[in-house]
């Protein structure tokens, strides 16, 4: 297991876990702010993302716009977002699932920034090789 070799790297990697596993929860995320033309009573009939608009459909004229790192940013072997919505195919979006899908798509753009954050800090510690001790 590597161990940091610089209490500085330990701290600054420990912070920015911090930071992920409460984006994770949700904890303190407000909502993404993009674009939408989704309303509450929105039932998912398909889930199509467009990677030139990236917009995600849900019907025909109900689309929300969500930034391509959040739509294909994968945890364990789920994509998130694809994942979330095909889960509620068929059925009628409330405020609160509308609310919930736009704090995940904005946790999910937390992750990918919190991810280059930890290669940074890595780096300024000289890179994987000089940062940790191997054990």
């Amino acid at each position: 297991m590597p161990v940091a070799r610089h209490a500085s790297l330990f701290t600054s990697l420990a912070q920015i876990g911090m930071r992920m596993c409460r984006s994770h929860l949700l904890d303190g995320v407000e909502p993404w702010r993009g674009p939408a033309c989704v309303r509450p009573g929105t039932i998912v009939q398909q889930v199509r993302y467009d990677e030139q608009t990236e917009r995600v459909f849900l019907q025909p004229r109900r689309w929300l716009h969500l930034p391509r790192v959040a739509w294909e940013l994968v945890v364990g072997t789920h994509q998130v977002l694809a994942a979330w919505l095909l889960a509620r195919r068929g059925l009628r979006l409330g405020r609160e699932d509308i609310e919930h899908l736009l704090r995940t798509v904005q946790a999910m753009v937390s992750t990918v920034e919190q991810a280059a954050a930890v290669d940074m800090t890595i780096e300024r510690h000289g890179g994987w090789g000089e940062a940790f001790d191997g054990r």
